[in-house]
């Protein structure tokens, strides 16, 4: 009795769009995204986050991990801009179809503490 040759094919393909990305941990010029992964299309992936300033689409910032589930940090964002973020997964076969947080707006420290010390009401002394 012999033992038969059996090959299986598996398709590789694109990856799947990035799920569930959540803006945290936000500060007047920083932020944390974190996302979960979607099907790696057969292929070691990466994750890519974009951050354009608005109404221009001027790149500011461009980061990769290769961390699961990705996790992206950036600092030294402007204070009072806004941004549009744009995340993808990628492997040797292209990138997935992209996840776009719009708009993102960051409010500046010192616009929060002019706020803080204003009385709005008429004193009742």
């Amino acid at each position: 009795m012999g033992v038969g040759n059996s090959a299986f094919h598996i398709p590789v393909s694109r990856p799947s769009q990035l799920q569930n990305c959540t803006l945290i941990n936000q500060t007047s010029n920083s932020m944390q995204v974190d996302c979960m992964e979607g099907f790696d299309g057969g292929l070691p992936q990466s994750f890519l986050m974009e951050v354009l300033e608005l109404p221009s689409l001027r790149p500011r910032l461009n980061l990769t991990t290769y961390r699961t589930p990705p996790v992206f940090s950036a600092n030294g964002l402007d204070a009072g801009a806004s941004y549009r973020i744009i995340l993808y997964a990628e492997n040797a076969k292209g990138r997935s179809d992209p996840t776009i947080i719009d708009p993102v707006t960051f409010k500046g420290v010192a616009k929060l503490q002019g706020l803080l010390g204003k009385n709005e009401g008429p004193s009742s002394e």
